[in-house]
């Protein structure tokens, strides 16, 4: 396995260690590959997107009626 190292302020240090308990490594392996993974479908999404005929005004507008439509069947089953 590689090692990575990151460099911190002593503070953050500080804060760190008060979770002695916690795998640090762990945590930022986790966070890493997310990031790795929402990255990976932005470019995903970035090349379906490339060659649409879409309007920003389109997407605003599908957007809105997108919400319109989640809020009235929130509304009839009573969440809202």
């Amino acid at each position: 396995m590689v090692s990575i190292t990151l460099s911190i302020d002593e503070k953050f240090k500080q804060e760190i260690d008060k979770f002695s308990w916690i795998n640090w490594s762990e945590v930022a392996r986790n966070i890493l590959l997310d990031r790795i993974k929402k990255q990976e479908e932005l470019e995903k999404l970035k090349s379906l997107l490339e060659n649409s005929e879409l309007t920003e005004k389109d997407i605003i507008e599908l957007s809105k009626k997108a919400r319109k439509g989640r809020f009235k069947e929130l509304k009839k089953k009573g969440l809202v």
